[in-house]
């Protein structure tokens, strides 16, 4: 069984709408593994279905559902009748070509994995932790001061204390016991929180070190153990 922890108290009936019969019980499969309550819906209209029948805190939706009404229309449905849900949109392709295609953009707060991570399913479980953390960041009361990596969860912070450090990818990976793919994806989302920008000619991971620190001195980085 995985280890679970980040995600023992968050939220855990989940809604899976993909139109793929063999990617829709491989990821069922995988996710109820990680202990989440999972129904299923094949198009936008089964959804609206599942929704009333299954009322899930949280739904992972394909964006190209094939038919008239495709996982973004889905997530417009949901934004404005369900606000409290948490998406997660997935797609084969990266997430601009996507959204560009389809000529809607992702609802506020949704999170996005490409389809790549169904053979990391740890990397699609730590997105939906995020989205649903960010969710609860939202109902803090207003003026409340928060870290701006709150939503990187404790293996996140490590990922990020230990580039700080200056340690590889590599080295972090072995360290806690991970794959490469996954420190990878707590790096990018590390810059994300830091403000970093990757397209510059600066070093990112040096910038994303200097701020990680600036925030350690100042105790706002938040807790790093795992």
């Amino acid at each position: 069984r995985p280890n679970m922890s980040s995600m023992e108290k968050s939220p855990r009936r989940l809604l899976l709408v993909e139109d793929e019969l063999l990617t829709r019980r491989l990821l069922t499969s995988e996710l109820e593994a990680w202990g989440f309550e999972i129904e299923c819906a094949d198009s936008v209209v089964e959804a609206k279905k599942q929704v009333k029948r299954f009322d899930p805190d949280i739904a992972v939706i394909d964006i190209g559902l094939k038919g008239h009404l495709n996982g973004l229309h889905f997530g417009q449905f949901l934004s404005i009748q369900h606000p409290d849900i948490a998406q997660i949109f997935l797609s084969a392709l990266d997430l601009s070509t996507d959204t560009m295609g389809q000529g809607l953009g992702l609802p506020a707060g949704a999170g996005f994995a490409n389809k790549h991570v169904i053979g990391e399913t740890e990397l699609l479980v730590e997105v939906i932790d995020q989205v649903v953390r960010g969710k609860k960041v939202a109902m803090q009361e207003a003026g409340s001061v928060l870290s701006p990596l709150e939503g990187l969860g404790k293996k996140g912070h490590r990922v990020m204390e230990l580039v700080a450090s200056g340690f590889s990818n590599q080295y972090i990976a072995d360290q806690l016991g991970v794959t490469q793919k996954t420190v990878e994806y707590y790096v990018d989302q590390g810059y994300k929180a830091l403000g970093v920008d990757t397209s510059a000619h600066r070093n990112a991971r040096v910038d994303a070190a200097l701020r990680y620190q600036e925030l350690s001195d100042s105790g706002s980085a938040g807790e790093t153990t795992v």
